[in-house]
């Protein structure tokens, strides 16, 4: 019975573990994301800045 309970513990950390991976992985790529968004928006209003 304990051996199936820490059978049971373990595959809850990788889970867990696998589930806070996946976070940061989106939280990066949002973040990467919402600095590309701002990197072409300034590029942009510099631009069109500079034509007016």
């Amino acid at each position: 019975m304990s051996n199936a309970m820490a059978q049971f513990d373990s595959l809850q950390e990788d889970a867990l573990m696998q589930v806070e991976g996946g976070v940061v992985i989106t939280a990066t790529t949002c973040a990467a994301i919402g600095l590309g968004i701002a990197v072409v928006g300034l590029a942009a209003g510099i631009f069109v800045g500079a034509h007016l």
